[in-house]
């Protein structure tokens, strides 16, 4: 909790979390932690506030399928990170500057645009 109150600057307590554990087995690098809130309102507020973390080494990310992250990977390949990501479970794109794309299936995530620009000689 120090962590969101400190870094998010959020005033969030232990009551809110109804449970949390961490993902996989131990090795020589940090587990990711799943928590689960007791309110959508409490998960809402990390997620908004999630940007603070932007030049930390922590992150916040929602946790997907394996089919909804297969497509997140594939669609940054082709968008990058900064045009891609997920809310609520959806996973959005950027395209071209301001239309945003919700994708649900690999087939659905559009090429990219290749804009060729030539300037007189």
């Amino acid at each position: 909790m120090a962590v969101i109150n400190n870094k998010l600057q959020l005033g969030l307590s232990v009551e809110c979390i109804e449970r949390c554990h961490r993902l996989g087995m131990r090795r020589d690098r940090a587990r990711p932690i799943i928590v689960k809130f007791y309110s959508y309102s409490y998960r809402r507020q990390i997620y908004s506030a999630k940007k603070a973390l932007a030049k930390s080494p922590l992150m916040v990310t929602e946790f997907l399928t394996r089919q909804r992250v297969a497509i997140l990977q594939e669609a940054r390949k082709i968008h990058g990170n900064t045009n891609c990501w997920t809310s609520d479970g959806k996973i959005v794109i950027k395209v071209g500057g301001l239309n945003r794309q919700v994708v649900t299936r690999m087939d659905q995530i559009p090429p990219a645009l290749n804009i060729v620009v030539q300037l007189p000689v």
